[in-house]
Protein backbone atom coordinates (compact mmCIF):
# COMPACT_ATOMS: atom_id res chain seq x y z
CA UNK A 1 0.00 0.00 0.00
CA UNK A 2 1.00 3.52 -0.74
CA UNK A 3 1.53 5.84 2.11
CA UNK A 4 -0.57 8.97 1.77
CA UNK A 5 1.36 12.02 2.79
CA UNK A 6 0.10 15.49 3.36
CA UNK A 7 1.99 18.64 2.58
CA UNK A 8 2.99 19.11 6.19
CA UNK A 9 4.38 15.64 6.61
CA UNK A 10 6.20 15.86 3.27
CA UNK A 11 7.72 19.16 4.36
CA UNK A 12 8.81 17.54 7.62
CA UNK A 13 10.38 14.68 5.69
CA UNK A 14 12.29 17.09 3.48
CA UNK A 15 13.49 19.06 6.50
CA UNK A 16 14.73 15.90 8.16
CA UNK A 17 16.42 14.74 4.97
CA UNK A 18 18.09 18.02 4.04
CA UNK A 19 18.92 19.69 7.27
CA UNK A 20 18.14 20.62 10.83
CA UNK A 21 14.86 22.15 11.95
CA UNK A 22 16.30 25.60 12.35
CA UNK A 23 17.03 25.88 8.60
CA UNK A 24 14.99 28.58 6.93
CA UNK A 25 12.40 27.71 4.33
CA UNK A 26 14.26 29.50 1.53
CA UNK A 27 17.44 27.53 2.09
CA UNK A 28 15.36 24.36 2.22
CA UNK A 29 13.85 25.20 -1.15
CA UNK A 30 17.33 25.89 -2.53
CA UNK A 31 18.55 22.48 -1.31
CA UNK A 32 15.51 20.78 -2.85
CA UNK A 33 16.22 22.55 -6.15
CA UNK A 34 19.77 21.25 -6.11
CA UNK A 35 18.67 17.67 -5.47
CA UNK A 36 15.62 17.47 -7.78
CA UNK A 37 16.46 20.22 -10.24
CA UNK A 38 14.46 23.28 -11.21
CA UNK A 39 11.73 21.18 -12.90
CA UNK A 40 10.41 19.86 -9.57
CA UNK A 41 9.80 23.38 -8.32
CA UNK A 42 8.13 24.36 -11.60
CA UNK A 43 5.83 21.34 -11.47
CA UNK A 44 4.76 22.26 -7.94
CA UNK A 45 4.10 25.83 -9.04
CA UNK A 46 2.06 24.62 -12.02
CA UNK A 47 -0.22 22.70 -9.68
CA UNK A 48 -0.51 25.64 -7.31
CA UNK A 49 -1.23 28.18 -10.02
CA UNK A 50 -3.43 25.99 -12.26
CA UNK A 51 -6.57 27.69 -11.00
CA UNK A 52 -5.10 31.12 -11.65
CA UNK A 53 -4.32 30.16 -15.24
CA UNK A 54 -7.91 29.02 -15.85
CA UNK A 55 -9.35 32.26 -14.51
CA UNK A 56 -6.81 34.26 -16.50
CA UNK A 57 -7.88 32.44 -19.65
CA UNK A 58 -11.51 33.07 -18.77
CA UNK A 59 -10.90 36.79 -18.29
CA UNK A 60 -8.91 37.04 -21.52
CA UNK A 61 -11.77 35.42 -23.45
CA UNK A 62 -14.27 37.65 -21.67
CA UNK A 63 -12.21 40.76 -22.49
CA UNK A 64 -11.99 39.67 -26.14
CA UNK A 65 -15.75 39.21 -26.33
CA UNK A 66 -16.41 42.58 -24.75
CA UNK A 67 -13.92 44.18 -27.14
CA UNK A 68 -15.73 42.67 -30.13
CA UNK A 69 -19.09 43.93 -28.85
CA UNK A 70 -17.70 47.43 -28.21
CA UNK A 71 -16.13 47.46 -31.68
CA UNK A 72 -19.49 46.55 -33.23
CA UNK A 73 -21.39 49.14 -31.18
CA UNK A 74 -18.82 51.81 -32.09
CA UNK A 75 -19.42 51.29 -35.79
CA UNK A 76 -23.19 51.19 -35.33
CA UNK A 77 -23.04 54.52 -33.50
CA UNK A 78 -20.80 55.95 -36.23
CA UNK A 79 -23.31 54.84 -38.87
CA UNK A 80 -26.19 56.40 -36.92
CA UNK A 81 -24.27 59.67 -36.57
CA UNK A 82 -23.69 59.74 -40.34
CA UNK A 83 -27.38 59.07 -40.92
CA UNK A 84 -28.30 61.86 -38.47
CA UNK A 85 -25.98 64.32 -40.22
CA UNK A 86 -27.46 63.38 -43.62
CA UNK A 87 -31.00 63.91 -42.32
CA UNK A 88 -30.08 67.30 -40.85
CA UNK A 89 -28.61 68.33 -44.22
CA UNK A 90 -31.79 67.23 -46.03
CA UNK A 91 -33.93 69.09 -43.50
CA UNK A 92 -31.91 72.27 -44.04
CA UNK A 93 -32.33 71.94 -47.83
CA UNK A 94 -36.09 71.47 -47.42
CA UNK A 95 -36.30 74.56 -45.19
CA UNK A 96 -34.47 76.62 -47.80
CA UNK A 97 -36.76 75.32 -50.55
CA UNK A 98 -39.81 76.17 -48.42
CA UNK A 99 -38.45 79.68 -47.84
CA UNK A 100 -38.03 80.16 -51.60
CA UNK A 101 -41.58 78.87 -52.25
CA UNK A 102 -43.03 81.22 -49.62
CA UNK A 103 -41.22 84.18 -51.20
CA UNK A 104 -42.50 83.17 -54.65
CA UNK A 105 -46.05 82.78 -53.33
CA UNK A 106 -45.90 86.26 -51.75
CA UNK A 107 -44.71 87.71 -55.06
CA UNK A 108 -47.41 85.95 -57.08
CA UNK A 109 -50.21 87.05 -54.72
CA UNK A 110 -49.21 90.72 -54.58
CA UNK A 111 -52.47 92.76 -55.02
CA UNK A 112 -50.85 95.37 -57.30
CA UNK A 113 -49.50 92.65 -59.58
CA UNK A 114 -52.87 90.89 -59.68
CA UNK A 115 -54.62 94.23 -60.51
CA UNK A 116 -52.23 94.88 -63.40
CA UNK A 117 -52.75 91.36 -64.77
CA UNK A 118 -56.55 91.67 -64.47
CA UNK A 119 -56.52 95.00 -66.32
CA UNK A 120 -54.25 93.62 -69.03
CA UNK A 121 -55.90 90.26 -69.73
CA UNK A 122 -59.49 90.41 -68.49
CA UNK A 123 -60.58 93.86 -69.59
CA UNK A 124 -62.52 94.45 -66.40
CA UNK A 125 -63.67 97.90 -65.42
CA UNK A 126 -65.19 99.26 -62.26
CA UNK A 127 -68.97 98.93 -61.96
CA UNK A 128 -70.74 102.21 -62.93
CA UNK A 129 -73.17 103.58 -60.35
CA UNK A 130 -76.20 103.20 -62.64
CA UNK A 131 -75.78 99.42 -62.50
CA UNK A 132 -76.00 99.40 -58.74
CA UNK A 133 -79.64 99.10 -57.60
CA UNK A 134 -81.44 98.72 -54.36
CA UNK A 135 -82.25 95.08 -53.40
CA UNK A 136 -86.00 95.82 -53.71
CA UNK A 137 -85.52 96.82 -57.32
CA UNK A 138 -84.36 93.31 -58.16
CA UNK A 139 -87.93 92.09 -57.67
CA UNK A 140 -89.17 94.42 -60.43
CA UNK A 141 -87.02 92.74 -63.09
CA UNK A 142 -89.30 90.64 -65.34
CA UNK A 143 -88.61 86.91 -65.47
CA UNK A 144 -87.91 85.18 -68.75
CA UNK A 145 -90.02 82.32 -69.84
CA UNK A 146 -87.73 79.36 -70.22
CA UNK A 147 -88.76 75.81 -70.69
CA UNK A 148 -85.91 73.44 -71.04
CA UNK A 149 -87.62 70.69 -72.99
CA UNK A 150 -88.93 72.94 -75.82
CA UNK A 151 -85.60 74.69 -76.47
CA UNK A 152 -83.83 71.40 -77.02
CA UNK A 153 -86.60 70.15 -79.33
CA UNK A 154 -86.54 73.39 -81.39
CA UNK A 155 -82.88 73.05 -82.14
Amino acid sequence: MKKVTTKKSRLQELKEEFGPKHVKKTTLIQRIKRKFGVGARRCAMNKAFGFIRHTTLLFVILAGGISAVLFSVKYQVHELEDNHARLLKELDQERRALHVLNAEWATLNDPRRLQNLANEHLGLAPVPPRQVVHPDAVLDIPLRDMTFGEEEAAQ
